[in-house]
């Protein structure tokens, strides 16, 4: 028979494996982002951490939104990449960046889905209902497309949601 402080040690251990076990397997371990962005940050800031989006960050100061993605949310946001961003020819890039105030808002919005949306949550096909309008997800393989986007850089976690890097800039239908 073991002794009451041993039963309890062994308790104590137990707990603390399970307490880890379940906090890897529900993806709570703080990572950060691909650079080691700290997940007690907001997205906001995080984004800015990485040095890889400012672009995006450029435009949705421009929108008047800035203040959306450092609230609490949370928020999954597929975010364009500076390289996605240059990909765009001449007229594209200009277009973007001279569009009218709530054209401007409704593209933003259009990146972002209220809620948590972690990769291994994604379904083969699935849409996702962005803040404006519907985002279509493609797993095939080991990759995950936003309509015709692909996730680069995934999961990278905030305090308050997680970015999706896409390769491309996504854009909504404009009425």
């Amino acid at each position: 028979m073991i002794s009451i402080r041993t039963f309890f040690s062994y308790l104590a251990t137990f707990g603390l494996l399970l307490t880890l076990a379940m906090g890897s397997a529900y993806g709570e371990t703080d990572q950060g982002g691909p650079d080691g962005g700290s997940a007690s940050a907001d997205i906001v800031t995080v984004a800015k951490q990485s040095g890889r989006y400012t672009t995006f960050l450029n435009l949705l100061e421009k929108a008047g939104m800035t203040d959306k993605l450092h609230a609490d949310g949370p928020y999954t946001v597929f975010m364009p990449t500076d390289e996605a961003f240059s990909q765009l020819s001449q007229k594209d890039h200009d277009r973007l960046f001279n569009l009218p105030d709530e054209s401007l808002k409704r593209f933003m919005n259009y990146q972002i889905v209220g809620g948590l949306v972690p990769t291994n949550e994604m379904s083969d096909t699935q849409h996702l209902q962005a803040l404006y309008q519907q985002i279509s997800i493609t797993k095939k393989g080991d990759g995950i497309k936003v309509n015709d986007a692909n996730i680069v850089e995934p999961d990278i976690k905030a305090n308050n949601g997680i970015i999706h890097g896409i390769d491309k800039v996504i854009e909504p239908f404009f009425e």
